[in-house]
């Protein structure tokens, strides 16, 4: 099941918090904790307390254990953009764009799996239907062996005498 959490108009560009968002995607709910604690950046901050949310979202259910959860989805879009005016040199008023971001996470339990043990070895190809069909086709064409070319001189072209070309007989 999936546990989510939203955070919406946050005073932070959607470009920015991104950065951070990608280094926390499909990571273990502790890690990215702690990758958010020790990032530098300001939208670290806000996915930190996110993330905080969604864990208390996911544990409201008995049946889950917070340990094995992951980040499973992380969504960052733009939200609204606050326009204000700036002065400017000579009377004038520049244009800014204050913009918001919003920030949706979701959170999936691990499922362990039950797989067979491997035994230790050399690894193995599996051969498929297609790998057997083909390797039968060359067994069929025997192919030789392309020998090294050795190193042929260049044939000599005849000198071009006008006397000795063909010429039309004419009648």
């Amino acid at each position: 099941m999936e546990y989510s959490a939203r955070l919406r108009y946050a005073r932070i560009s959607a470009r920015k918090m991104r950065l951070v968002a990608d280094l926390i995607r499909g990571k273990n709910v502790n890690q990215a904790l702690d990758d958010l604690h020790f990032s530098n950046r300001r939208g670290a901050v806000f996915l930190q307390k996110l993330l905080r949310s969604a864990v208390a979202n996911a544990s409201q259910n008995p049946d889950v254990n917070v340990e094995q959860l992951y980040i499973n989805l992380i969504m960052v879009g733009d939200g609204p953009i606050l326009k204000r005016f700036k002065a400017a040199a000579m009377g004038r008023a520049a244009p800014i764009q204050k913009r918001t971001s919003h920030v949706t996470i979701g959170l999936t339990e691990h499922k362990k799996a039950k797989t067979a043990p491997v035994k230790k070895g050399k690894a193995r190809k599996v051969e498929t239907p297609k790998d057997k069909a083909a390797m039968a086709g060359a067994e069929k064409k025997k192919v030789k062996p392309v020998e090294p070319a050795a190193k042929k001189a260049a044939p000599a072209k005849p000198a071009s005498d006008k006397s000795s070309s063909k010429t039309k007989k004419s009648k």
